[in-house]
């Protein structure tokens, strides 16, 4: 499995070597030309994530993870062992998607629907535990849960609900979600909760 990876890893990369090629031999062409937004292009194309479910051996280093992005968190502050029986029972009804780079986690999410009609055709579902290192994790991330939920009714709307102590209120207005009300003492007391929604019709 190691070396199958390896060949994999390889080839996506020659890929995208040509694909770095093409974008500066057009740039030079239009004119238009940066050393800085080629390398961020580059970066960009190099950055090597798969997007799949969890695994049980990933459950330490989504802790690790979870502490990161959510410094202040009712169920991320306790125990390392108490935090992996919580997202091993997430896990047993929700899917949890996960981020890898490089043999390391750098997002994740658990989707779970909450709510749906009589005939199945329009479904709720709540994304818990968005977390993300960088905002083209998040967006990857994002992309990948929405068409998850998406292929199993007609339509879709997505929740979440985002402590004010948390900073990624703004990636998800930039990506099409909208406030949709403010939740009072929901998480802390004295602290406000934002209710943000995106339907997929």
């Amino acid at each position: 499995d190691n070396y199958i990876h390896e060949i994999f890893f390889f080839l996506h990369h020659c890929m995208l070597l040509a694909c770095c090629c093409l974008y500066m031999l057009y740039a030079k062409k239009t004119g238009n030309f940066s050393e800085t937004a080629i390398f961020l292009k580059i970066n960009s194309l190099l950055r090597y994530m798969i997007i799949r479910s969890v695994q049980e051996t990933d459950y330490e280093q989504l802790v690790k993870l979870y502490r990161i992005f959510f410094s202040k968190h009712n169920i991320f502050q306790r125990p390392d062992n108490s935090i992996i029986e919580y997202l091993k029972d997430q896990a047993k009804t929700s899917p949890l998607l996960v981020v890898e780079e490089r043999s390391s986690l750098v997002g994740a999410v658990v989707l779970h629907q909450f709510g749906q009609t009589t005939n199945g055709s329009h479904r709720l579902w709540k994304f818990r535990h968005f977390a993300f290192l960088s905002d083209d994790v998040g967006v990857q991330l994002l992309k990948t849960a929405e068409d998850h939920v998406k292929k199993l009714s007609k339509t879709v709307k997505i929740e979440l609900t985002i402590a004010e102590t948390e900073s990624s209120k703004e990636f998800y207005l930039s990506n099409g979600y909208v406030e949709e009300g403010i939740l009072k003492d929901h998480y802390r007391p004295r602290e406000k909760c934002y209710l943000l929604g995106k339907s997929l019709l």
